[in-house]
């Protein structure tokens, strides 16, 4: 499912960033800002929920899109 949403965002010239798991998206999420950060529920290691109260928390992601 991931890879078929970023095959249809990049086919949109929009860079995508693809993690295969939540520790990665966590990762991600940190380097760089991002203009969107697309979660599924039931990521391995880490659940989308998980990421996204992890971005929340962290003040270096606090105002990333996820935490609207």
């Amino acid at each position: 499912m991931a890879q078929m949403m970023a095959d249809i965002l990049t086919e949109m010239r929009i860079e995508v960033s693809v993690a295969h798991d939540g520790r990665e998206a966590l990762l991600f999420g940190g380097r760089e800002p991002s203009h969107v950060i697309l979660l599924d529920c039931m990521m391995p290691e880490l659940d989308g929920f998980e990421v996204a109260a992890a971005l929340k928390a962290s003040p270096e992601t606090k105002t990333s899109p996820s935490s609207s």
